[in-house]
Parts: C-alpha cells; structure tokens; sequence
C-alpha cells in the first residue's frame, strides 16, 4: 500500500486523473479534450494543472543548473566578452562546436534554426553570466534535478565540463550579476568601431527614431556612445591588470583573418587541456561563413552573416556622418589603445 501511494504521488499528473478515474468510476481525463461550452472549462483547468506541473520542473531545473555552475568565491572563472554586432556568435560556435568534437557528442555542425534565429549544438560550454540571460525555458540543461545526475555523463564529467565552460556576457552593455568581476579570466573581442557600428546599424536600423538625411542619427549616436563606454571600461581593466595575463585582448580582423592560430591562443588561454590542432581545424572550417551557407542550403535569414548588400546600404548611408562622431567622441584613439594590447 505504501508502495502505491508512491508511486502515485511521482505519477505525472495524467497518470494522477487516470488512476483516480479508474477508481472513482468518474471520467477525470477525458477522452476528447473540447474547447467549447461546459467541457471547455474542464479542458482549461486540466491544461493548466499540466502546464504548471511542467512548469514547476522546468523552473527546478533551471534553477538546480544555474546554481551548479557559478563558482565559489575565490575561484577564477574563464569569461567571454563582447559588445552587441562584435562577431561574438563565431567564437562561441567555435566553442561549441569544440566541446562537441572533442567529448564526441556530435560532429560540431550546428543545426540552425532559421525562423528563431538559432544555432543548436548538441550542448555548449557557453553559459550566460546575467541571471535573467541564464533562464532559457526552451534549453535542455545538463544537470536534471530529478534524476538527480548530469545527463551528459556518458561523455564527460560534470568537472570536465567545469574545466572547459566559458561564461558569456557583454559587460558593460549588460550585468554579469551571476559571477563576481575580479574572479573572472576575460577574452574580450574589440571590432573597429566603424566596421563594428555598420554591423550594428545594419541590424537594428529598423529602429523608430525619426532620420535626419536618411540617417538614424540618434541611433548612431546612442550606438557611439555605448561602444565607447565599452571600450574605455575595458581598457581603464588592461590598465589596472597592467600585465596580459588574467585577460586577453582579441581583434575581430584578427579573428576572421587568422582563425586557426587566434582560436588556438584562446583555448590555451582558457587553460584547455590536450588541444587538437585538427579540431581547431575543423571548427574554424565548419563555422566559416562559406561553410555555413553552402551546407544549409536554405534561403538564410539570420543575423550572423550580414547580407552584402544591405551591408554596402548602409556604408553609403552612415559613413561619412559615423566617421566624423567616432573622431569627434575619441573613439578611435581608445580602440588603438586596446588593440596594441592583443
């Protein structure tokens, strides 16, 4: 009897209304589930007690594998850092796709999904470094509290995979209110700010501001000022850091120009054990841009690859007016200062 009442309360709460059906005689889960009239109600009130159940696990799940993977107080943790339109989408593939190959879960390639925008791996060692980033409802986490046990242990160990996470954040665009900043070992990726604010235009130039000459000066403006406050902060934290060893400094040109040797650095720099010089190889080949879209063959739409001819758009429009608020607002000389320390 005690078993049984067991193994009723794990039940699912389907299992629940059907075992109660069977022994009150009374039809608690129906057999057609309507919409309409006085059943409607019914159907109503047995969707939510099932939405709420599975939103009471996802909600533990979620919560259980934050909690494990922030670190202790004194820990150093390796970051990743980057502004908004940086290219930080292709290192963290290249990240991905790593952890992929190296624990032989999948073969790196990611599945993208285009109507979401999303580039799905089989898992990553990418996690956010913001509280509100970090609850994904739609991603399966590694650690299932219900099981109590990492559901990727046949491959790796919860330590390994602590040994190879990285979190991610655009500080200061955003709070890394998960993880103390002094713990933290950053990479951080700086882009011209030209060529950094003609990919962020181009991406969010759809904005309502009202245009002078065409131009969402407002947006340029907003944008220049974001960025330098970006730059700055990261630069006043090489200073005090004064020797390049706690951080490193990565140049997006560098980064596209000389993947294989760049990404290389970075895995070492992130204390990476046994690196592969072939699967750094084959990440850099499989997450380039003529990789991607030969082998999707789709009609693509996301944002990762800026398409020529917008990009070409929006060079006639903003560059002139961009060129004079960089120098104007000393930007350039604060990125140069940045960029001599990569």
């Amino acid at each position: 009897m005690i078993q049984k009442i067991k193994n009723f309360l794990q039940a699912d709460i389907r299992w629940k209304l059907k075992k109660i059906s069977y022994v009150t005689k009374i039809n608690f889960y129906l057999d057609y589930f309507p919409f309409n009239g006085i059943k409607g109600i019914y159907t109503w009130l047995v969707f939510n007690l099932i939405f709420f159940e599975k939103a009471l696990v996802k909600r533990k799940e979620i919560f259980e594998n934050i909690k494990k993977n922030t670190v202790k107080e004194n820990e150093k943790i390796n970051f990743f850092v980057s502004s908004p339109g940086s290219g930080s989408n292709y290192l963290r593939c290249m990240l991905s796709s790593y952890f992929e190959i190296y624990h032989k879960i999948g073969n790196g390639i990611p599945k993208f999904d285009n109507i979401f925008n999303k580039w799905i791996y089989s898992t990553s060692p990418i996690i956010s470094g913001d509280l509100y980033n970090a609850v994904i409802l739609e991603k399966n986490y590694l650690y299932n509290p219900q099981k109590k046990k990492d559901m990727g242990e046949i491959f790796f160990s919860h330590e390994d995979f602590s040994k190879m996470k990285v979190v991610f954040t655009r500080y200061p665009f955003q709070k890394a209110d998960l993880f103390h900043l002094n713990n933290m070992r950053p990479v951080i990726l700086i882009r011209e700010p030209l060529d950094w604010l003609i990919s962020y235009y181009t991406h969010h130039k759809v904005r309502r501001y009202e245009k002078e000459d065409n131009i969402n000066k407002k947006l340029i403006n907003e944008a220049l000022n974001r960025i330098k406050k970006y730059f700055v902060f990261w630069n006043d934290y090489a200073l005090y850091k004064n020797k390049n060893v706690d951080f490193k400094i990565v140049n997006f040109n560098s980064l596209i120009n000389n993947s294989e040797k760049i990404f290389f650095d970075i895995c070492n720099f992130y204390n990476y054990k046994n690196i592969d010089s072939e699967i750094i190889k084959r990440c850099v080949e499989i997450n380039s841009k003529e990789f991607a879209l030969k082998y999707l063959n789709v009609q693509f739409k996301g944002s990762r690859f800026t398409d020529d001819k917008s990009k070409q758009q929006t060079i006639d429009a903003i560059k002139n007016f961009s060129i004079e608020q960089i120098e104007k607002k000393n930007i350039k000389t604060i990125f140069n200062n940045l960029a001599m320390l990569s």
